[in-house]
């Protein structure tokens, strides 16, 4: 990457991290992400994606859509395990 690198998320979780990357990527969207290997100090060290500054707002809005997306197929799954807890055997 060259020129003016942004912040675009930071997270503790180095799978989280490599999520949004990806998600970034998939979008044509250059990221880089720093301190993902934190061997014992995982879920203790932010884990930071970089963008090129102008790509910045892009990359937000990806990013939040990409998180409305991942909650609501949470959302779904806790739904669909509570209606089999709640079938008759």
């Amino acid at each position: 990457m060259t020129g003016e690198l942004v912040t675009v998320f930071r997270t503790t979780n180095s799978t989280e991290a490599v999520m949004y990357r990806n998600a970034l990527r998939a979008e044509g969207i250059s990221c880089e992400i720093d301190n993902i290997h934190q061997a014992g100090l995982a879920g203790i060290l932010d884990v930071r994606g970089f963008v090129q500054a102008a790509d910045e707002e892009r990359a937000k809005q990806i990013l939040t859509e990409y998180q409305k997306q991942a909650a609501a197929t949470a959302e779904a799954e806790i739904d669909e395990e509570e209606d089999d807890e709640e079938e008759p055997a």
